[in-house]
């Protein structure tokens, strides 16, 4: 038998500020978010999305290119 390959989850990236980003779930969809923005710098935070794989992929693109538009 063949065995198909299962994709891989995403996970969401650590925020700017160190803290590992949230998956919000409510009735207009899912988004990820920063868990203290408060205290974060760039108190980022996604689109809702109506997949959460979705949103974990814009996730990620927003910290990598904070990332790299702050980098000194």
């Amino acid at each position: 038998m063949k065995e198909k390959n299962k994709k891989e989850k995403p996970v969401p990236k650590k925020c700017v500020c160190g803290k590992g980003g949230i998956i919000v779930k409510s009735r207009f969809g899912k988004m990820v978010t920063c868990p203290d923005p408060l205290k974060c710098s760039a108190n980022l935070r996604t689109m809702w999305n109506s997949h959460e794989e979705s949103a974990i992929v814009e996730w990620n693109g927003l910290v990598d290119s904070y990332a790299f538009r702050n980098k000194t």
